[in-house]
């Protein structure tokens, strides 16, 4: 759970994806 109250683990576009290239893309979309 990040503080923007998204877990990333419930969210079916990125079950494939690294954690930390998850990370990358969210924080990214946020800027």
């Amino acid at each position: 759970m990040n503080n923007y109250g998204i877990d990333p683990a419930n969210l079916g576009f990125v079950e494939g994806l690294p954690n930390g290239k998850w990370l990358f893309l969210f924080q990214k979309s946020l800027n």
